[in-house]
């Protein structure tokens, strides 16, 4: 799909109100492309200012899907198994206390 058809996909879904808004960004490995552009709105309230490719957006519980994929991959190669203590893969979540209250 060429870009300018993702973008007027995606002004059509804003227009719409299928969407809020969107940000896309992209790089190439080596720096020489990069593109940046922000559609649409911060959210669906009258009063929502634009967005910009700059805003942060909270992603939430988003890492949870990935993490247990990457997990799941690491069971079925034998490199660890469900009950396994992550800090013994990991070092940095080792000196992690745990939150409790």
């Amino acid at each position: 799909m060429a870009m300018h058809t993702l973008e007027v996909d995606i002004n059509e879904a804003t227009k719409t109100k299928k969407i809020a808004g969107c940000v896309l960004l992209a790089a190439s490995h080596d720096g020489r492309c990069n593109y940046s552009k922000a559609f649409g709105w911060r959210s669906m309230e009258i009063d929502s200012k634009p967005l910009q490719t700059t805003d942060i957006f909270a992603l939430i519980s988003c890492g949870k899907l990935l993490v247990s994929i990457a997990m799941l991959q690491l069971v079925e190669r034998n490199v660890t198994c469900l009950d396994t203590d992550a800090g013994n893969l990991i070092l940095e979540l080792a000196s992690q206390s745990i939150l409790t209250g």
